[in-house]
């Protein structure tokens, strides 16, 4: 019975030469192929993995295989490719949102109320000059609130193009980058001067293997963005550790002077004191974790707990009837998820980068988690606090 081809990520050795891994590769019949050798289009990715046996991603240190699980083991056993430091199977990924609902019999808080717990307000930076990734489900760019903000998009996703039928990138892409003079005659952007590369990553059913975000990662590396915003996860157990593959991603990304900011996710219930860990990828010690609070600074009903070991939540941000963009008539939605406080941590990363370009990743992250306001919650939910609008 023929063994079926799956997917896997490999990661490589620090320092190895692509060139002789190559050879190597070779001579034991695999076909393997920089990354940088095809077209970023949806169709060339895509075809290369039908032509070959696995793409190379050189800022990365990785290695996309297709292939079958006795083929890689034997790769990985018996020492057959040397510079391959490990291989995983890819993951699953899925948006970390859900649909708002506000407590029956409570007043619905400002549609601005997290601006203002952030002090958005009170900051001039609106991210000129800086350059973000949003790796998510594409964008609507016909919406008219993003009509003059700079923004290019990349679908890395087979058979389907960056225009968003989700809604959930064109969520997070206003709560970034909206216009400030919106059809809705409000701000509801941090960052609306910044320059934002949409990596579609994740299909419109608002899932996907993880070899998208890879690809995705690698291009927002490839365009010089200074942060990479990543509102998707894996539900992680108690006592499971952060995937080798993602952590190798994040400290390429920092070596290359980019901060991966995350959402923390949303698999806990509360309010049956049930906590789960913080979902993956976010849950590696090399991304910024975020997670949400509501309106009345208490932790969202959902939100994901530092419970596994060597696992942080680095702090917090609104993420509770949070208001902007969607697709369709409708225009504009309010969502509730780590998601939403992601996008806007990961705005306030660029206010930061604009006033400061010098600043390094780490340096970044440390600025976020100083400059934060303190709550009176278990750090093991908040980190640091909630993150706070830069001004001088």
């Amino acid at each position: 019975m023929q063994e079926d081809t799956g997917t896997f990520i490999g990661g490589l050795e620090e320092g190895v030469c692509i060139r002789q891994f190559l050879s190597s590769a070779n001579r034991i019949g695999l076909r393997l192929i920089r990354a940088a050798d095809g077209l970023y289009n949806e169709a060339s990715f895509q075809d290369i993995l039908h032509q070959y046996d696995g793409l190379i991603f050189e800022k990365l240190g990785m290695v996309l295989f297709r292939s079958t699980e006795c083929r890689m083991y034997h790769l990985i056993s018996g020492d057959q490719l040397p510079g391959l430091q490990f291989v995983e199977h890819e993951s699953e990924l899925f948006t970390a949102q859900e649909t708002s609902i506000f407590p029956p019999g409570k007043e619905d808080p400002p549609w601005d109320w997290g601006l203002q717990q952030m002090n958005i307000h009170r900051s001039p930076y609106k991210g000129e000059g800086v350059r973000i990734a949003l790796l998510d489900t594409g964008i609507d760019l016909q919406h008219p609130d993003f009509q003059s903000s700079h923004i290019v998009a990349q679908s890395f996703v087979e058979g389907e193009s960056e225009q968003d039928q989700n809604g959930h990138g064109t969520h997070g892409a206003g709560l970034l980058i909206a216009g400030e003079k919106t059809t809705l005659g409000i701000r509801y952007s941090v960052v609306p001067n910044a320059e934002l590369y949409v990596g579609k990553v994740l299909r419109n059913s608002g899932s996907s293997p993880s070899r998208y975000l890879m690809m995705g990662i690698n291009w927002a590396l490839e365009q010089q963005c200074k942060v990479i915003t990543i509102s998707m996860g894996s539900r992680i157990r108690r006592g499971v550790p952060y995937s080798t593959s993602y952590e190798k991603m994040a400290k390429a990304a920092l070596d290359q002077g980019c901060l991966i900011i995350s959402a923390a996710g949303n698999d806990s219930f509360r309010h049956l004191d049930r906590l789960m860990p913080v979902a993956e990828p976010a849950n590696c010690p090399s991304i910024m974790a975020v997670g949400a609070i509501n309106y009345q600074q208490k932790m969202y009903n959902r939100s994901n707990a530092a419970v596994n070991p060597d696992t942080a939540i680095d702090l917090v941000a609104p993420g509770v009837g949070i208001l902007s963009s969607f697709v369709g008539e409708q225009r504009y939605k309010a969502l509730s998820g780590t998601s939403m406080a992601t996008a806007y941590a990961a705005g306030i990363a660029v206010q930061h980068l604009q006033a400061q370009p010098d600043l390094t990743p780490l340096k970044l992250r440390a600025l976020l988690r100083k400059r934060t306001q303190a709550l009176n919650l278990p750090e093991r939910d908040t980190g640091a606090g909630l993150i706070q609008a830069y001004w001088d």
